[in-house]
């Protein structure tokens, strides 16, 4: 596999974390969370930058949501919004086009323009 350089530090701008969170609070904005992020998008900015770049960012605790779906019993886990999620975006935005590049033409899963359906 071919190294890529400087992948930190685009994960770490903040042209990138403002960009993860338009991506991570889209069909949220009703939350009351989100709302307060939206409201103060450019302090959430400088503080997802200083965890990033100060190594101090701990994923939050998972929590546990029980759903019945087509008559099945599903255990979902859910991480916090804030600043979980939008590290999350940060990550995928700037490594998904380096994966996808490698994955095969049969891997479909959670892929963006691929899917269930293409599948």
């Amino acid at each position: 596999m071919k190294k890529v350089k400087g992948i930190f530090e685009k994960i770490c701008s903040r042209k990138n974390i403002r960009n993860a969170i338009g991506k991570a609070c889209r069909n949220h904005k009703n939350d009351p969370v989100v709302i307060n992020i939206l409201n103060n998008v450019d302090e959430c900015v400088e503080e997802i930058h200083e965890m990033l770049v100060n190594g101090t960012f701990e994923s939050s605790e998972y929590t546990y949501d029980t759903r019945i779906e087509g008559g099945k019993v599903r255990n979902i886990a859910k991480v916090g919004f804030y600043p979980d999620r939008i590290i999350h975006w940060c990550i995928m935005n700037v490594t998904a086009h380096i994966f996808k590049a490698r994955f095969i033409n049969c891997t479909f899963g959670a892929i963006e323009g691929r899917g269930t359906h293409r599948a």
